[in-house]
């Protein structure tokens, strides 16, 4: 996608959706972005990553028009994980040869526009290309080796899965293991190794990032956005998610309205 905006423009702040990674390379002009909280000038040539879930906003910079290409990745190939995944991608990245990666962008975005029975194999050669281009500029390192398809590992993934799909419900650590099949040491154990966290902290975390999400995307009330978090008592809700993010959910919801205006 190509866009051009005027000066003094404003965008957000919005969630990224979850099954996506966004890629914005700053072609020409620049802007400002906050990025979970954290302020960042992309000045022209530089590129922006965004990971699932992540909110940002985005604002002119300079007083000038801007123009951006941006990209969004899906987050799984398959059942496994997209390997972008396993790269420490920092938010903002300024890249030793802009040029090299602004010809792959408009290459990926020409491979799109053809209309020939070669197009989906154009696409996957020019995204490929992009990728690899952008690994090499960006120099992340690998989060973690790829992991093998053991016991443990697919635990841990269906135990995730299983709880993204009831957050709308309290659930104790108990039924969770044994929605899963294993008993609760062995899970609790074996989660926190992979994922690096308790799993009801983990669990926790979702549910808060679900209810920035709503707060920030739709006009629930905020009682229903904790219900759809799986909260049955408002004040519960409210007491966690300031703990969480510092601010009280109408309060949270307010100070973004602002801030997007």
């Amino acid at each position: 996608m190509e866009e051009t905006k005027p000066a003094g423009w404003r965008f957000g702040p919005a969630p990224l959706h979850p099954g996506k990674l966004s890629f914005r390379f700053a072609e020409r002009g620049g802007f400002w972005a906050e990025i979970e909280g954290r302020k960042n000038l992309f000045r022209q040539g530089d590129l922006m990553i965004l990971r699932p879930g992540e909110v940002c906003s985005l604002w002119s910079a300079f007083g000038r028009p801007h123009t951006a290409i941006g990209l969004g990745f899906a987050v799984s190939q398959g059942e496994e994980d997209n390997i972008l995944l396993h790269r420490e991608f920092r938010h903002h990245h300024v890249l030793r040869h802009p040029a090299e990666i602004r010809q792959a962008f408009r290459r990926v975005l020409g491979a799109l526009a053809e209309s020939s029975a070669l197009r989906d194999l154009a696409v996957a050669a020019a995204l490929l290309e992009l990728t690899e281009r952008i690994l090499r500029e960006t120099r992340s390192p690998v989060r973690r080796a790829p992991e093998l398809r053991d016991r443990a590992t697919t635990l841990t993934r269906s135990a995730q899965a299983w709880a993204l799909a009831n957050l709308a419900r309290p659930f104790r650590l108990a039924e969770w293991a044994a929605a899963v099949g294993t008993p609760s040491s062995f899970f609790e154990h074996t989660f926190c190794s992979l994922v690096g966290m308790p799993p009801k902290k983990w669990v926790k975390e979702q549910r808060m990032r679900l209810a920035r999400q709503q707060l920030l995307a739709t006009s629930l009330p905020v009682k229903s956005v904790g219900l759809a978090a799986g909260y049955r008592d408002p004040l519960f809700f409210s007491r966690d998610f300031r703990m969480h993010f510092g601010f009280s959910p109408v309060r949270f919801r307010k100070k973004h309205a602002r801030a997007g205006r």
